[in-house]
């Protein structure tokens, strides 16, 4: 089991994510939120749904393992974008 640190995300439909540190702190918002003191044990994320907080979470972890090279993460980045359906992506830009 795992000893990092682990923030907890809620969902505007209020779904709570448990994920690393590391993982959330791919999100430009949540990173800013962290450095800015505004974390305390959830952080409310009131226009993100659960669905779309899924694929959040997908993509930033893919990027923080790894899993490869450069150009094998440029190809499933360009899966990814191309399996997400057009309301997804959309909301995810909205991130």
């Amino acid at each position: 089991m795992s000893n990092t640190k682990k923030i907890a995300l809620k969902s505007s439909d209020g779904e709570i994510f448990k994920i690393e540190e590391t993982v959330a702190l791919q999100s430009q918002l949540i990173a800013n939120m962290v450095k800015d003191g505004c974390v305390d044990k959830v952080i409310s994320l009131d226009k993100i749904t659960g669905e779309t907080l899924t694929k959040v979470i997908e993509y930033c972890k893919k990027h923080v393992d790894g899993g490869g090279s450069k150009e094998e993460l440029k190809t499933w980045d360009a899966e990814f974008m191309k399996n997400i359906i057009n309301p997804i992506l959309l909301k995810l830009l909205n991130s």
